[in-house]
């Protein structure tokens, strides 16, 4: 497909671009997708579609407040007014200047969100806030590839818990190609040892996968029966394309 460079941008945690392939928009980081948007299209056929439908999961199946670690571009936050149009979405990103470029290409609504600007584990720490879902989609830079950091296997399934209300669930966006495997690992088991209950959402595309944990989790059928909210065909495809266990 052609594409089209909309913009280049350096900031102090990111180099990338923005790129236009029809009717689609893209920020790229790293040669990594950061964040996409179509006028037409709510789903991706990527990792966000899972995380987001992760939200579903909870118990209760229309969680109030959703904790979002790592924005970007703002995809999830597009995904979860559509799937909770209700919810109370609190963001933490790291990087401020993304924050213009998203509001400019990829349509992002500050105001449609409270917004925290800083590192998304210390938040996570410090809040005394209780969430009904914490959707992780911290992603950093690196020289050659994007990468989860280290430390999200130090205790962190113990400080999920204690930003989580009672009921509340977590998912984590994981890479599953060699490489980033001991992490998905590593995380898979520290989110067992913690939660009773924990699943694997994959959507079609791409090679990631979220890791679903709570102490009780939603039925895999409450999922499926959103698909008809779509307007699109193409929407209604990807939704029933993403694999619930």
């Amino acid at each position: 497909m052609k594409s089209k460079l909309l913009h280049s941008f350096a900031t102090l945690h990111n180099a990338g671009r923005i790129v236009q392939y029809g009717r689609r928009i893209d920020m790229e980081v790293e040669g990594a997708t950061f964040a996409t948007w179509h006028p037409e299209q709510v789903l991706t056929g990527y990792s966000w579609d899972a995380m987001s439908a992760a939200a579903l999961w909870h118990p209760s199946g229309a969680p109030r407040d959703v904790l979002l670690l790592g924005l970007a571009g703002g995809t999830m936050v597009r995904i979860l007014r559509h799937l909770l149009p209700q919810v109370r979405i609190t963001a933490v990103e790291l990087d401020e200047e993304l924050i213009p470029l998203a509001k400019e290409h990829m349509h992002l609504d500050p105001t449609d969100l409270v917004l925290h600007i800083g590192d998304a584990y210390a938040y996570l720490d410090q809040t005394d806030r209780r969430f009904d879902v914490i959707l992780d989609d911290v992603f950093l830079a690196g020289a050659a590839d994007v990468y989860r950091p280290e430390r999200v296997d130090n205790g962190i399934a113990v400080r999920y818990r204690r930003a989580l209300k009672k009921d509340g669930i977590v998912a984590v966006n994981m890479i599953t190609d060699t490489p980033h495997r001991p992490l998905l690992k590593k995380t898979a088991a520290a989110l067992s040892s913690v939660f009773a209950r924990h699943i694997a959402i994959t959507a079609p595309r791409g090679y990631n996968q979220a890791l679903v944990a709570g102490a009780r989790l939603n039925e895999a059928q409450h999922v499926r029966d959103v698909k008809p909210t779509f307007p699109s065909a193409s929407d209604q495809r990807l939704w029933s394309s993403i694999q619930p266990p």
